[in-house]
Parts: structure tokens; C-alpha cells; sequence
């Protein structure tokens, strides 16, 4: 083989070795980046179930807050009592022209 060829075949292989360790950095960042994304994924789903069961919890609390019986006890501890007889607000029907 010629100087020239052997060279190029250098050329050629240097070039080759110089590709792999590019691609190998490259995929090297690229899983850990998809690692990386992975464990976020994961923290935030963890955080929206917390959230889902605070959210169930609070739906809870408000239906036993607001159960008739309880919201009468309370009115009631206020001093609200129900109404005797129906009135209503309004103008006087007399007067409407």
C-alpha cells in the first residue's frame, strides 16, 4: 500500500473513532436527561396524587360542614330560628302601575 492510502484509511478510521465517541457523549446525555425527566414525571404524579386525596378530604369536610343537621345546629346556636309564616319582600302590588 501507497503512503497516500494508509493515510486516508487513518483519515478515515480517526474519523470513525471521533463519530463513535461524539455519538457516545451524545446518548450519554441524552439518557441522562431522560433519567433526569423521568424522576421529575414521577415527583410531580406523586404530587397530584396528594393533591387528588387533599382535594377528596377537603370535598369531605365541606359535606359535613354543610350537612342540614349541622347547619341547623349552628343557625340555631346564632340564634337563627325557622321562620313562623312566609312573608315576602316587595312592592306593594297596589302600587305597581
Amino acid at each position: 500500500m501507497s503512503t497516500k492510502k494508509v493515510l486516508m484509511l487513518w483519515s478515515a478510521t480517526a474519523l470513525s473513532i471521533l463519530l463513535l465517541l461524539v455519538l457516545g457523549v451524545v446518548w450519554l446525555w441524552i439518557s441522562t436527561r431522560t433519567n433526569q425527566l423521568l424522576e421529575t414525571i414521577q415527583q410531580l404524579d406523586q404530587r397530584r396524587e396528594a393533591l387528588r386525596e387533599e382535594i377528596n378530604a377537603l370535598w369531605i369536610e365541606l359535606g359535613e360542614q354543610t350537612a342540614p343537621n349541622v347547619m341547623e345546629m349552628r343557625a340555631r346556636q346564632l340564634n337563627f330560628a325557622p321562620a313562623r309564616a312566609k312573608e315576602y319582600a316587595g312592592a306593594d302590588p297596589g302600587t305597581q302601575r
